[in-house]
């Protein structure tokens, strides 16, 4: 793509709207369904962790990946995915490595 091209994305507002009828339908399913999909969604992030380096972090990045419960009400929910590892941010983001 060149420096000026536009990305688009259509059919995204009638996606939008058949979720806002299975929110407001059946929320409980809803619930259930984001649950199921906050996993799916860890899984798959677990899969592309890379490993740790021997010496490294005492705590490993590949056990660290927390999903909240649903929170939120109504068309509003929503799960967290967050890390407890202390070096997160560096694999994330990366990182100079500086040797000392």
């Amino acid at each position: 793509m060149a420096k000026n091209d536009v990305f688009q994305l259509n059919g995204l507002t009638d996606l939008q709207k058949k979720l806002s009828f299975v929110t407001k339908s059946y929320p409980d399913e809803s619930e259930k369904l984001l649950t199921k999909m906050g996993n799916q969604f860890r899984k798959e992030v677990k899969k592309k962790t890379p490993e740790r380096l021997q010496g490294t972090s005492k705590k490993k990045l590949i056990n660290s990946y927390k999903v909240s419960k649903v929170k939120g009400y109504g068309k509003d929910l929503y799960v967290e995915f967050r890390s407890t590892s202390p070096h997160f941010h560096l694999v994330e983001r990366g990182h100079r490595i500086v040797v000392g």
